[in-house]
């Protein structure tokens, strides 16, 4: 056998045995070298694994059997419109703020969180009538109407809302 390969059968054989991974991976503690043990034992690890989701998924339906609701929709959002009307506003100039995150103080003060702003638009004649679209997860607006007069103040209101629902304001 000549000098060259002898040296590349070393090669190999250094490459191959370093690249066998540890069995840490596996969830033993030995370390296995031999590629015809290593196959048996992650086949070994894959079938308990298999057995063990197998026994402790005994409840588990079809997709056959599942019930799904006639009313159910695969929407993550919802349309929500806005008939809000300020007698107050009809001469002025006022604003709808809309907010779907706020806090409450101690003294009732409801205090917007202005990142979660979804809707800013004027009252024309102290109405207006718009619509937004909310994420499934927000259960309630804060209302937020001000006028540019600074001697008025803002007027606030909370209001629920439901899957598709008209929200009805009036000061």
């Amino acid at each position: 056998m000549s000098r060259v390969s002898v040296f590349i059968n070393s090669a190999l054989l250094v490459l191959i045995s370093g690249c066998g991974g540890s069995s840490e991976d596996m969830g033993t503690s030995q370390v296995v070298q031999d590629d015809s043990q290593q196959t048996t034992e992650e086949t070994t690890n894959a079938t308990i694994a298999i057995e063990e989701d197998e026994t402790s998924s005994e409840t588990l339906r079809s997709i056959e059997e599942l019930i799904i609701p006639d009313d159910f929709r695969f929407s993550t959002s919802r349309k929500v419109s806005l008939e809000v009307s300020v007698s107050r506003f009809e001469e002025k100039r006022a604003f709808l703020s809309v907010y779907s995150r706020y806090s409450e103080l101690e003294s009732g003060l409801m205090i917007p969180d202005y990142d979660s702003l979804l809707l800013r638009d004027e009252l024309i004649g102290g109405s207006i009538n718009d619509s937004l679209t909310v994420t499934n997860d927000i259960d309630n607006l804060l209302l937020q109407i001000w006028s540019t007069d600074m001697s008025d103040e803002p007027l606030v209101a909370v209001k629920a809302i439901k899957k598709t629902q008209t929200i009805n304001l009036s000061f």
